[in-house]
C-alpha cells in the first residue's frame, strides 16, 4: 500500500467521457492537491463491455503522453479495466489475457491499476467458475490476487486497487468479511460507504469496513458525479456530510466529478481543502472561497446560481431559495399587500436574470460550455417569475373593480404566455430551483385564470 494519504480522482462515470485536453486539464488543476487519477470511465467499450480487446496504438501514445504530464504535476495517472460483466474467473486464459493488457500500460509508466468489479451480476454467472469457487468473493479474490502477484513481477513500485461488486452497505455482508479475510493485504479495497451515493460519510463507517476488510478502506466517494438518475441536476454545492476523521480510519477519498470537467473544480477545490484541513473543514465557507477563486468577477451572482442547483445526494433539502422566496410571497398576499407580493417576485426575477447574463459575460467558456443548460433554466424561471410577478399586479387590478374586457383580453393574453412557458419547462432536461418554482408557477396561472372565468362567467 502506498505511504502517502491517497487524495484522488476517478473518471469512473457513466456518460461521455472527457476528451484528452479535459484530462490534462483536471492533472494541471489537481497540481499540488491531489496524488492520483484513474481512467475507468463506463462508457470506454475497451475499458468494460470488451476488455479482452486492446486499445488502438492511437489511444495508448494519447495515454502515455498522460502519464508524463502527470508525472510533471505530481499526479500519478492509473488505468482501471472493469471485465466484471462477462468474466470467467476460472479461466486462465482470461488471467493472462488481463494481464498482458494491463503490462502494455506498464510499458507506457503506468504503475498504479486498478481491478474493478462493480456494477455486475452479484452471483457467479458461469458453471466452471460455480464449480470451482463457493462465492462470488472466493471466486474474485482468487482473480485478483492472481493479476497482482503476476503484475508484481514485471511492474516495479506497483500500486494495485481493488472494487468489489458489493461496494456499499450499512450493515457487512459474509461477501465483505471473507474478501477482507483472503484478499493479499498490499491490495487497496474501496467503499462508498453506506449508499452508492452516501449523503454522509461517518467515521463510524470507515472503523467498521477497515475492521472488516483488515485494512484501511479507499473511499470512493460518489460526488459530484451527476450520472444516472442525477443526470438533470448540476453537483456545485457545498462538500458536506463527511466526516474530518476520516483520514484516521481510511488510506484514501478518491472522488468521482460529473462528466462536466471544469464545472466539477469548484467541488474538487472543496475537497482539496477538506484534504489540509481534516478536523478544521469548513464546507460552505470553503465551498464560497473556491466558487470565489474560481469565478471572482461574478463570485456572488455564481453563488445564487450554485445556490439553485443544490439539490443532490448530500443534500436534500435543495430549494431552500425558493420556499424562502414562496414564504414571503404569501405572507405578503395573505395580509393583502399584494402590489408588494407581486413586486417581489419581479424584483426576484429580475436579481435572477441579472445573474446570468453576469455570469454569461464573466465565466470562461469552457466551464461556461460545462452548465450553459443549467444556466438556460435559470434565467427562464428569472423571466418566469417577472411574468408571474405582473399577472399578480394585474390581477390585484380586477379584485379592486370589476375589469373590462379590453383588461381581460390583457390578463388572458399574459397567462397564455406563461401557460406557454411552462409547457416549455416540462420539456427540460435539467433541474434548477427545485420542483417548488415550477408548482408556484402553476398555482399562480391558476388563480388568474379562475379569476378571468369568474368575472366572465
Amino acid at each position: 500500500m502506498r505511504k502517502e494519504y491517497i487524495k484522488g480522482v476517478v473518471e469512473g462515470f457513466y456518460g461521455r467521457p472527457w476528451k484528452w485536453t479535459e484530462r490534462e486539464d483536471v492533472l494541471t488543476f489537481m497540481k499540488g492537491k491531489y496524488n492520483l487519477y484513474i481512467y475507468a470511465p463506463k462508457e470506454d467499450k475497451l475499458h468494460r463491455d470488451l476488455w479482452r480487446k486492446d486499445y488502438p496504438e492511437e489511444f495508448m501514445k494519447r495515454f502515455g503522453n498522460l502519464v508524463n504530464y502527470g508525472k510533471t504535476v505530481s499526479v500519478d495517472v492509473s488505468l482501471a479495466l472493469s471485465p466484471g460483466l462477462n468474466l470467467v474467473y476460472s479461466e486462465q486464459s482470461e488471467l493472462e489475457r488481463l494481464c498482458e493488457k494491463f503490462l502494455k500500460f506498464a510499458k507506457r509508466g503506468v504503475k498504479t491499476f486498478c481491478l474493478f468489479l462493480d456494477d455486475i451480476p452479484e452471483t457467479l454467472t458461469h458453471e466452471c467458475d460455480n464449480e470451482r469457487f463457493s462465492s462470488l468473493a472466493d471466486a474474485q479474490q482468487y482473480f485478483t490476487n492472481s493479476v497482482y502477484m503476476r503484475l508484481k513481477k514485471e511492474v516495479k513500485d506497483l500500486e494495485f486497487i481493488m472494487c468489489p461488486t458489493l461496494y456499499f452497505g450499512e450493515k457487512p455482508l459474509d461477501y465483505h468479511y471473507e474478501l477482507g479475510e483472503k484478499i493479499l493485504p498490499e491490495i487497496e479495497i474501496m467503499w462508498t460507504g453506506p449508499k452508492v451515493c452516501s449523503e454522509r460519510l461517518e467515521v463510524n463507517d470507515a472503523k467498521m469496513i477497515s475492521e472488516i476488510f483488515r485494512r484501511p478502506v479507499l473511499y470512493w466517494d460518489n460526488y459530484p458525479v451527476n450520472d444516472s438518475a442525477m443526470a438533470p441536476e448540476l453537483h456545485i454545492g457545498p462538500y458536506t456530510g463527511r466526516s474530518g476523521e476520516l483520514y484516521k480510519y481510511s488510506s484514501g477519498l478518491v472522488l468521482n466529478p460529473m462528466s462536466m470537467a471544469y464545472a466539477s473544480f469548484i467541488v474538487m477545490n472543496s475537497v482539496a481543502d477538506y484534504f489540509e484541513k481534516k478536523e478544521s473543514f469548513e464546507s460552505v465557507s470553503s465551498w464560497k472561497s473556491s466558487i470565489k477563486k474560481i469565478v471572482p468577477e461574478c463570485y456572488e451572482e455564481f453563488i445564487d446560481f450554485a445556490k439553485a442547483n443544490l439539490k443532490s445526494p448530500i443534500c436534500l433539502d435543495s430549494s431552500a431559495f425558493v420556499k424562502k422566496m414562496v414564504d414571503e410571497f404569501k405572507k405578503l398576499f395573505d395580509n393583502y399587500e399584494r402590489v408588494d407580493a407581486g413586486e417581489l417576485l419581479i424584483k426576484m426575477g429580475k436579481r435572477i436574470c441579472k445573474n446570468y447574463y453576469s455570469i454569461m459575460k464573466n465565466v470562461n467558456n469552457k466551464l461556461l460550455d460545462d452548465i450553459k443548460t443549467w444556466l438556460y433554466e435559470y434565467n427562464f424561471w428569472g423571466e418566469t417569475l417577472i411574468i408571474i410577478g405582473k399577472v399578480v399586479l394585474v390581477d390585484v387590478e380586477m379584485y379592486r373593480k370589476d375589469p373590462s374586457e379590453e383588461k381581460l383580453e390583457e390578463v388572458t393574453a399574459i397567462n397564455k404566455h406563461l401557460e406557454k412557458r411552462l409547457k416549455e419547462a416540462v420539456g427540460f432536461k435539467t433541474h434548477v430551483l427545485g420542483d417548488e418554482i415550477f408548482s408556484f408557477s402553476l398555482d399562480r396561472l391558476k388563480v388568474s385564470k379562475g379569476l378571468v372565468s369568474m368575472y366572465r362567467y
